[in-house]
């Protein structure tokens, strides 16, 4: 068999690693870390060196809602608005926040706590406008 085919060779393509010759074929096919993959999710040219770095901020990877609520295909671009306006199992403040109104619950029960607590409400919006009304004049 030809020595030379066992002969440790550096890539030629700058990515450092050392391998025999009789590999050089599917190092530079495979296994160079200088190769481009093309996202599976967002479809852009990456090199593969970059490859888990690039999933954990693809903006069209897929995940499940962090919640639980039952959405699992949620790209990542999504979520924020998934959980700010949609998923069911997220936390969220009252309306009425600003006013300091400290209730909070998840996103079916909130409905709820308005439609019970307009007096509330009002009398917090109120002391705000008249809190606001004192720094203005």
């Amino acid at each position: 068999m030809d020595d030379c085919q066992f002969a440790m060779i550096e890539c030629n393509r700058g990515c450092k690693q050392k391998y025999m010759r009789k590999n050089e074929s599917k190092h530079l096919q495979e296994d160079c870390i200088k190769n481009e993959y093309r996202c599976d999710f967002c479809k852009q040219g990456i090199a593969k060196a970059l490859e888990a770095q690039h999933l954990g901020i693809c903006p069209k990877f897929v995940l499940p809602c962090p919640h639980n609520c039952g959405a699992k295909d949620i790209l990542r671009e999504n979520m924020q608005n998934h959980l700010d306006n949609e998923c069911p199992n997220h936390e969220i403040s009252c309306p009425f926040v600003d006013s300091n109104c400290e209730f909070k619950s998840l996103r079916p029960a909130m409905a709820k706590h308005l439609k019970e607590s307009p007096g509330i409400h009002l009398n917090l919006m109120c002391k705000t406008i008249s809190s606001q009304k004192k720094v203005i004049l």
